[in-house]
C-alpha cells in the first residue's frame, strides 16, 4: 500500500536523522573547546526535539534506544564540562594557597629595619606573585585587597625607614658640627 510505503519512508528518514544527531553528539566528546561543545550539544538537543515533533512515530522501543544513545553522548559532554570546572576550582584553590604563603612570607619581610632589604624583598614578592598568578588575570577579592594593602605597607615602611635614616644622619651631622664649633671656639 502506498500510504504504508510513505510512512515507512518518513520513519526511515526520521530514524536516519536521529542517527545523524547521535553521531554529531558523539563527535563532540572529542572537541577540545568545551564551551563550543556545550553550545553545539544544546543545538543538537533542539534538533532532536524538532525531529520528535514529526507526527509519524517510530517503534517506541527503537526510539527509546536512539534517545538513550543520544542522551549518553550529550551527558558525556556535560560531564567533561563539569570535570573541567572541578579541575579549575582545584587549581584556583591551590593557587590561592600558594599566594597566601607568598603574602605571609612578605609580611615577615616588612618587620626588618632596613629599607634596602625591604626593597629587595618587595621586588622578589612581585616576581613571586606574578609567577604564582600565571595566566590568571585576577585573584579573588580578599587576596587582591591583601596584596594591595601589603604593597602600600611596604611603600610606607620604606618611606619611614628612609626618613629615619636621613634624620639620624642629619642629627649625626648636627652633633659633629656642634663638636667642630666647640673645638673652633676653644681654639680661638
Amino acid at each position: 500500500n502506498i500510504i504504508d510505503q510513505r510512512l515507512e519512508a518518513i520513519r526511515a528518514t526520521k530514524c536516519e536523522r536521529f542517527e545523524q544527531l547521535i553521531a554529531e553528539a558523539e563527535a563532540l566528546r572529542e572537541l577540545s573547546d568545551i564551551g563550543r561543545a556545550i553550545t553545539k550539544v544544546k543545538a543538537l538537543q533542539g534538533s532532536w526535539k524538532e525531529q520528535q515533533a514529526i507526527p509519524v512515530l517510530l517503534n517506541r522501543r527503537d526510539e527509546q534506544k536512539l534517545w538513550q544513545r543520544f542522551r549518553a553522548a550529550c551527558d558525556e559532554v556535560f560531564a567533561q564540562r563539569d570535570a573541567q570546572r572541578i579541575q579549575q576550582a582545584a587549581q584556583q584553590k591551590e593557587q590561592a594557597q600558594i599566594i597566601r604563603g607568598i603574602l605571609d612570607a612578605f609580611v615577615v619581610s616588612l618587620k626588618v629595619n632596613d629599607a634596602n632589604l625591604i626593597k629587595r624583598d618587595l621586588n622578589q614578592f612581585r616576581a613571586n606573585l606574578k609567577a604564582a598568578k600565571g595566566n590568571s588575570r585576577d585573584l579573588d577579592d580578599g587576596l587582591e585587597k591583601r596584596v594591595r594593602d601589603l604593597l602600600l605597607q611596604a611603600e610606607q615602611r620604606i618611606a619611614v625607614l628612609l626618613h629615619e635614616k636621613h634624620s639620624s644622619q642629619l642629627e649625626l651631622l648636627a652633633k659633629k658640627a656642634a663638636i667642630a664649633e666647640g673645638v673652633e671656639a676653644a681654639a680661638i
